[in-house]
């Protein structure tokens, strides 16, 4: 069973924004923030912590700081074990208008360097959701940006049978299965950190920058090292200005309605690109509860730029994803686009 304490721990940092008493998930225009995960597999127990630090702001200066988790009473089974698993992670949606398109995308380490993740738009978006989904499941009520949220940072651990358990399917080494390989580290080992951007929705935009390494103690200091070195103040880097550049929209982009309702049916369309997808191909819908296992929920002609379902009472959830996938011609890899949506039981 999870237990909660809010708390906030000592950290030097320049140039941060204000902290949230709930993981700000960026389901409000806003950059998430980013939080840690902690793993210990032998305990069956993980904690987790919001780090209080706003991806924007942090991707724009990631300058070096210091949390003292020992001071946490929620941390104090995992003080002195060196057998514990970490990550760190934050989001920043797409806004509508574009306008961060050089800055959205997500943060995430890697014990395998930058390779195990793919800048592709669709592949960024996917992940956007699986982190998204991640961190809905650890805070202990949804973060819905309300005055008064902006106040403390909270920890929690996690047992087996609860959702923001880090060893379920839905996070774990490879975040849900957002990306290819390992973001997990050991405790005394440096970790590195990422930015995975794409600023064209083509191949030309993809970025993945490392912003540092983040590095976990036996004790419970957890660091991060940025450019300038430990505690440095570094030069912030000067916001992006310009004409934003505009996305490049995908032959699969799905327009489903956010909340559905047992045994109601709706819509999911598209907009058919023929020169792209032949008429007769089929685009196959699955639902994960979760963002973790996906299960098939129908199909559809792409021709049609239409598919309509009907969820049952087993699909109920508040943090559903729907994924469409449609493999263009025999040659050409599989298109897929994925959509959040609230499953709600028929009042």
């Amino acid at each position: 069973m999870k237990k909660l304490q809010a708390i906030m721990l000592g950290a030097t940092l320049v140039g941060v924004n204000p902290v949230h008493a709930l993981i700000n998930d960026s389901k409000f225009d806003d950059p998430g923030e980013l939080f840690v995960s902690i793993y210990d597999a032998a305990g069956k127990k993980s904690y987790y912590k919001d780090l209080g630090l706003s991806m924007g702001s942090f991707v724009q200066n990631p300058a070096s700081v210091a949390f003292d988790l020992s001071a946490d009473p929620n941390f104090a089974a995992f003080v002195g074990k060196t057998d514990l698993v970490y990550n760190v992670a934050a989001v920043n949606s797409l806004l509508g208008d574009f306008s961060n398109f050089t800055t959205w995308g997500y943060l995430a380490t890697s014990s395998q360097g930058a390779s195990i993740f793919d800048a592709s738009f669709t592949f960024i978006d996917d992940a956007r959701q699986k982190i998204q989904s991640y961190a809905v499941a650890l805070n202990p009520t949804a973060f819905n940006n309300e005055p008064g949220q902006a106040d403390e940072n909270l920890s929690g651990t996690y047992e087996s049978t609860d959702l923001g358990y880090h060893g379920k399917g839905t996070w774990g080494p490879t975040m849900g299965g957002a990306v290819g390989g390992n973001t997990e580290g050991s405790v005394g080992k440096d970790l590195d950190f990422f930015f995975v951007n794409n600023s064209t929705g083509d191949d030309s935009g993809k970025q993945l920058k490392k912003l540092g390494t983040w590095n976990l103690s036996s004790s419970g200091r957890l660091s991060f090292t940025g450019p300038g070195g430990p505690l440095a103040t570094p030069t912030p880097t000067p916001s992006p200005t310009g004409t934003p550049i505009a996305r490049v929209p995908t032959a699969l982009d799905l327009v489903s309605p956010t909340e559905w309702v047992v045994k109601q049916k709706q819509f999911i369309t598209w907009t058919p690109d023929l020169s792209k997808v032949k008429k007769n191909k089929v685009v196959t819908f699955k639902f994960s509860k979760d963002a973790g296992k996906f299960k098939k929920i129908g199909k559809a002609k792409y021709g049609k730029g239409k598919f309509k379902w009907k969820p049952t009472k087993k699909h109920v959830t508040e943090n559903g994803v729907i994924q469409g996938c449609v493999k263009p011609s025999k040659n050409e890899a599989q298109l897929c686009f994925t959509v959040n949506v609230a499953v709600r039981a028929n009042p």
